[in-house]
């Protein structure tokens, strides 16, 4: 035992020892840190003897320290700190240091409370100024300081020079300190804020070593330093704005670059005053005095780099009428844009070489700002309760992407409408094409000659003039885009996406991933007009122009997208460069292309690839389920043929699916049970809250939705209504800024896509139809066409109508009131993810199942991956997660929305109550491996039709609902759920 304790003193000595190593490391750090910073530099040596002739007025004093028992505790814990830390750090353990130590103090030095009362000016508090007093006539730059800022200047702009003397003049910089005009060019936007940094450094120079080490050095690093202002004299807030100011994180030259009434009369003022007036000033616009420095802190962020600035400055400053109203003034700036604040050469040099001139501006918005706004790069921001980082990154990615895909089809269906009324195309299996030979070659060719058109040299008809018109700006909006993202797109003339139809075998090469893959609109462009090509035999991608528009249009959104996901993912400290050496344990570099994996390039006379990025597993895993490379079972010859083995599969596959659903009304009246109960969850919803008027008024709104969900199947007109409805940008709910179109960019889903998961490609085939619509193979054309408009009724009116009706009428309602503390754009996502897994419209990016592989087997193995998980998460989905409290509201609205209308037609028929046996999802069962099992009878009246042996015919009220009991007996649950190839191969197995 003794030998046990001396060693355990030992290792506590040592741990003791090891402690004391490291404070005295940070501390010779800070030294260092401290030495660097106070070095000379071109900027501070000329203002170094004003600085020190102010230093020299400010007389020392002594402190006085009373007798007493807080004396003797000051002496008893520096002694502890003396014993224990050595010279130096005598302070370690005193009360006011629990969070780091402050650099020790040379005998030479004095506090920052004695510096500052010893500075402090005559001058008393002026009255409190508001937002109201932000006219201040002398201060005007000339060109606009916000515009100066915003968007970075060049070195030498006159307008630097400008902004910097208009700031003095207002600040009450001394003239003789104030930088010449051959002095400001360098870095321009550094000399711009060197005004206001200029005005503490007189009165706190002295504390160098005391404010700036810890705050400005120190802070950087965030490790926590305690002030040492804390138990001082000064009013707390006070006095850490008065540090703030003194280490310039507070600046008063960017306050008053975008809150000027936060610096009203502080002109002269110094230290404590200056804190003092900026201080009255905030208060007196009703801010919480707890919020003033952090919003000081947060404008002065604003001010230096715009919106940038936002990912780094706190929601609750965010949040407050000052800032919200200093942010609109940098938005609303001439040419200000979320561009970091930097001297020497502009941004986008690109602009200024080739700019076709801003984007058309969209609809006004109804609400503030945007999901894609800067605000919300702040994945807490957006981020749902449990949701991890890389999660909330792919949700909203894919989200836009889907959001960007509806508004883009939205488009093409009105240009088709009107290329039809015009007489040049005939509709064609949910597309258009040429109603006669080259009925669009004059369009396509006036489209691709825009400046000759500008010039009179082309003549635009009139009967083609609106969708000639229509396009060009469609083609403008989105030119103009791709110029702002990638300079290379500036130099273009004419453009048009003229992505022609390239000879078979001429890209042949490893699949990869399409992951920052440059899109074809991006690879070099044919110096050959438009005509010149057609002329040599080459064909456009589509011959339908507004189809080559909105493929070019989603195209570039996506590569803009995908970028921007890049780049999130890295600012996120997501992604680690990967150089050669090992990657650490949990990290990959994800299969998705070039923009992880590294580019080619030529380097001499070898092939050197871009940097790569390793990301942590999930994340890599999200990203290869939503761009990897599809598994690839290879080719073989088949009886002579050459057989795509991926092909074969999937024809195998899913065309009997095709079939099976053409004309089955399973899907219609699964959704239409999901609809109702949607309904019957409102309705507990509301009595749950003491509102028996709204449950029955929701329980009243569900006969309009199933009208709805059966006219959207026959109607084109009406599906067209809803796919415009989707994107809509009208609030849907009092109070509430959130619409269908922020919930579609939240992630919601509105279709199914295991079921078909190549519908797009079936699509893209559609509309590659050549140019005349070739006659014969009738009967076949008339089924497939059959095929088709039964899968729109389905896909594009039957799951909008139910899901958007059920978000507006029920969902979205129960979700606001369970969490009123969430911000607009949460709830847009907790109401998206709900929908989806309600719906089973369940997409890749939020599946639990991220293995491509397996999501690839799954796909085709079950006849919808979607609705088992859709239906699996929603029962597990009320037991934890942001939802939990609306599924168990589901599943008692499930449980009473059934009995309720199987008792009604039980009833009906027989007069009769429901037998007590329906009443019970499970009951005893021997055919599975547990002893209970599902009910088959659950919830099933009798209808008045007789079975055999004249027996009323009950029916099946449950649907799909009953998937989570079904899993009780696996054996069962599974043979009911596969495709249809493999559920005819299995009962060939059994004979």
């Amino acid at each position: 035992r003794l030998r046990t304790a001396l060693e355990s003193t030992a290792q506590d000595v040592g741990d003791t020892a090891t402690q004391l190593v490291d404070l005295e490391g940070r501390r010779r750090a800070m030294e260092d840190s401290l030495r660097q910073f106070q070095a000379e530099t071109g900027i501070t040596r000329e203002m170094r003897a004003q600085r020190e002739r102010d230093v020299r007025a400010v007389r020392p004093t002594e402190r006085t320290r009373e007798p007493g028992i807080p004396s003797l505790i000051e002496d008893v814990f520096r002694q502890v700190g003396r014993v224990a830390g050595g010279p130096g750090l005598e302070d370690a353990f005193l009360p006011a240091n629990r969070g780091g130590l402050a650099p020790p103090l040379p005998g030479r030095q004095r506090t920052i409370e004695e510096i500052l009362e010893a500075g402090e000016s005559p001058l008393g508090v002026a009255q409190a100024q508001g937002p109201g007093a932000v006219e201040i006539p002398q201060f005007d730059p000339g060109r606009g300081l916000l515009e100066t800022i915003a968007k970075g200047v060049a070195a030498g702009d006159e307008a630097a020079f400008q902004a910097n003397a208009a700031i003095n003049r207002f600040l009450g910089t001394d003239p003789a300190v104030e930088p010449r005009r051959e002095d400001v060019g360098v870095e321009p936007i550094a000399e711009i804020f060197e005004s206001g940094a200029r005005i503490s450094r007189p009165v706190v120079d002295v504390g160098t070593d005391v404010a700036a080490a810890p705050f400005r050095v120190v802070e950087s690093a965030d490790v926590p330093v305690v002030s040492p202002l804390a138990g001082g004299t000064a009013d707390v807030i006070q006095s850490q704005i008065v540090e703030d100011i003194a280490t310039e994180v507070i600046n008063p030259a960017a306050l008053l670059a975008v809150a000027p009434f936060a610096v009203v009369g502080t002109q002269g003022l110094r230290g404590a005053p200056l804190a003092a007036q900026i201080t009255a000033n905030l208060l007196g616009t009703g801010l919480e005095p707890a919020l003033a420095r952090g919003t000081l802190r947060g404008l002065t962020l604003l001010g230096r780099e715009g919106p940038a600035a936002l990912t780094r400055i706190s929601k609750a400053v965010q949040e407050t009428p000052i800032f919200q109203r200093a942010l609109t003034g940098i938005r609303e700036a001439p040419e200000a844009g979320a561009r970091p604040l930097r001297g020497g050469e502009p941004v986008n040099p690109h602009i200024a070489k080739g700019d076709p001139g801003p984007p058309p501006p969209r609809k006004p918005p109804v609400k503030g700002a945007t999901p894609d706004d800067p605000e919300f790069e702040n994945i807490l921001d957006v981020a749902l309760k449990g949701e991890k980082p890389p999660e909330t990154l792919i949700r909203r990615h894919q989200g836009a992407i889907d959001t960007a895909k509806r508004i883009a089809a939205n488009e093409v269906r009105d240009n088709n409408q009107e290329l039809v009324q015009i007489g040049l195309g005939r509709k064609f299996r949910g597309s258009v094409v040429a109603k006669t030979e080259g009925a669009f070659d004059e369009l396509n060719s006036l489209l691709h000659n825009p400046s000759k058109v500008a010039s009179g040299e082309r003549i635009v008809p009139d009967e083609l003039r609106p969708v000639y018109d229509r396009l060009r700006a469609q083609t403008d909006w989105e030119q103009a885009a791709r110029v702002d993202f990638d300079p290379d797109m500036a130099l273009v003339e004419d453009y048009f996406f003229r992505g022609w139809q390239p000879p078979e075998g001429m890209f042949i090469g490893e699949a990869r991933g399409a992951l920052g893959r440059n899109p074809s609109f991006k690879l070099p462009r044919v110096n050959a007009t438009y005509d010149e090509m057609v002329e040599a035999g080459f064909k456009p991608l589509f011959d339908n122009p507004a189809e080559q528009a909105r493929y070019s249009r989603v195209m570039g959104i996506k590569y803009r997208e995908q970028m921007t996901l890049i780049d999130r993912i890295k600012a996120a400290e997501l992604a680690l460069p990967v150089t050669g050496g090992p990657v650490p344990d949990g990290w990959r570099v994800p299969r998705v292309g070039p923009a992880f994996e590294g580019k080619p390039y030529a380097d001499g006379t070898r092939v050197a690839f871009t940097r790569r990025w390793a990301v942590p597993d999930s994340l890599a895993n999200r990203l290869e389920n939503v761009y990897g490379v599809t598994p690839k079972l290879g080719k073989g010859e088949i009886f002579g043929k050459t057989v795509d083995f991926n092909k074969a599969v999937d024809a195998v596959t899913f065309t009997p699916k095709r079939l099976k659903l053409v004309g089955s009304l399973f899907q219609h009246i699964d959704f239409l049970s999901r609809s109702h109960i949607g309904a019957w969850t409102g309705f507990v919803d509301a009595i749950r809250r003491g509102e028996p008027a709204l449950a029955v008024s929701r329980l009243a709104k569900w006969p309009q939705s199933a009208v709805d969900i059966v006219h959207a199947t026959f109607s084109p007109n009406f599906r067209a209504r809803l796919a415009k409805l989707a994107v809509d940008d009208t609030p849907l709910w009092e109070g509430r800024q959130i619409s269908n179109r922020m919930i579609s960019e939240a992630g919601l889903s509105l279709r199914d896509e295991t079921i078909f998961p190549e519908l797009d490609a079936v699509i893209r085939q559609v509309e590659r139809e050549p140019r005349v619509v070739r006659l014969g193979k009738a009967p076949l054309r008339a089924l497939g066409d059959l095929e088709r408009q039964w899968r729109q009724g389905l896909f594009e009116g039957v799951y909008p109508a139910a899901i958007l009706s059920d978000i507006k009428n029920n969902i979205g309602p129960i979700i606001i009131k369970q969490h009123p503390e969430a911000t607009d754009v949460q709830l847009a996502g907790m109401i998206a993810k709900a929908a989806n897994e309600v719906y089973s419209t369940i997409p890749a990016s939020m599946s639990v199942i991220q293995n491509k592989q397996a999501r690839w087997f799954l796909t085709r193995f079950l006849f919808s991956l979607g609705e088992n998980e859709g239906l699996l998460r929603s029962f597990t989905g009320a037991i934890r997660g942001e939802n939990a409290a609306f599924f168990r509201t589901r599943l008692v609205g499930t449980y009473l929305g059934l009995m309720a209308l199987a008792t009604t037609i039980h009833f009906a028929t027989t007069g009769k109550p429901l037998p007590l046996n329906r009443f019970s999802p499970v009951s005893k069962d021997k055919f599975g491996p547990l002893p209970v099992g599902f009910n088959t009878d659950f919830a099933s009246p009798d209808i008045p039709i007789k079975g055999r042996g004249g027996v009323n015919i009950q029916l099946d009220l449950v649907m799909q609902q009953d998937t989570i009991f079904r899993v009780l007996n696996p054996q069962s649950f599974l043979s009911s759920r596969v495709s249809v190839p493999v559920g005819a191969a299995r009962n060939q197995i059994r004979g």
